[in-house]
């Protein structure tokens, strides 16, 4: 969210008094390069994103009927950098550090359904958890694609927050009782208990991708649970760890040295070095 808010102050100070209408997309483009002259880099795809999205609300509440001047403006390579997420034992470190049961239950959120913490999981009201039907709604109005999704609470969520309706309106209270605005300090206090570098809030988003691909979830699936706006997204989070390429890797070793594989290998070696007229087997 204040990502979100960020973003819109920087567009506000370049296009403030200008209708939607007046805004194309030379303008963006051109606004766009004067934010890399000044050595911005990922936050311009971020400030191009909000001003498309706010481009298709103003459609959608009938306030602009013209075309969507953002989508013209393509975004800029960002540095592909190794998308951090938690191992098993890095998890049960930083849930140990996270002794306030409202950042805890955060964190399990983050993980096991993947939302966006200040954006999806910090505005989820009592409302929006069904336990009959087992499911946790997101709104639109709070999702970044603009979608509502409803996604499948596992039984460890059911049981972290099923004690936490009967607190009133606020699902996730801090350790002084009130609600959670933000949680970056409370995250960056129990990561630092837990000896852990280079992990943010949303780390967690990107475990739950990557947990979901290396137990065999496909990729569309992966996009539909996570809300994100297309594959390519979902590719760059849902990275397999080295361990996972190394255990795949063994299955086809040990695929090619079941019997059948080995008569078929020992024909072909058979059949190639036949050919060229070398002795086999080997002398």
């Amino acid at each position: 969210m204040r990502t979100y808010r960020q973003c819109l102050v920087s567009l506000g100070a370049s296009f403030a008094g200008k209708r939607l209408s007046a805004i194309s997309a030379f303008d963006i483009e051109r606004y766009k390069q004067a934010r890399l002259k000044g050595g911005v880099r990922a936050m311009v795809n971020r400030e191009r994103e909000v001003l498309r999205a706010v481009y298709n609300r103003c459609r959608e509440w009938g306030k602009y009927e013209g075309d969507n001047p953002a989508v013209r403006v393509k975004g800029v390579r960002e540095d592909e950098r190794r998308l951090r997420f938690l191992d098993a034992d890095e998890e049960a470190r930083l849930l140990a550090a996270a002794t306030a049961p409202g950042l805890r239950a955060i964190i399990l959120v983050g993980i096991h359904a993947g939302l966006r913490i200040e954006s999806e999981v910090l505005t989820l009201t009592p409302g929006d958890l069904d336990f009959r039907t087992g499911l946790l709604t997101v709104h639109s109005a709070f999702a970044k694609n603009g979608k509502t999704r409803r996604m499948p609470l596992n039984a460890l969520l059911r049981a972290t927050l099923r004690p936490l309706v009967g607190q009133g309106l606020t699902l996730f209270l801090s350790r002084e009782g009130t609600p959670y605005r933000s949680i970056r300090t409370a995250f960056e206090t129990a990561c630092r208990r837990a000896g852990l570098r280079d992990v943010t809030p949303h780390t967690l988003r990107h475990t739950f991708a990557s947990r979901l691909v290396m137990a065999g979830v496909d990729l569309h699936t992966v996009q539909e649970l996570g809300g994100w706006s297309s594959l390519g997204l979902v590719q760059r989070y849902a990275h397999l760890s080295p361990g996972h390429k190394a255990e795949a890797l063994e299955r086809l070793c040990a695929a090619q040295n079941s019997p059948t594989n080995s008569r078929q290998l020992s024909r072909a070696i058979w059949y190639c070095c036949g050919t060229a007229r070398i002795p086999w087997p080997p002398p």
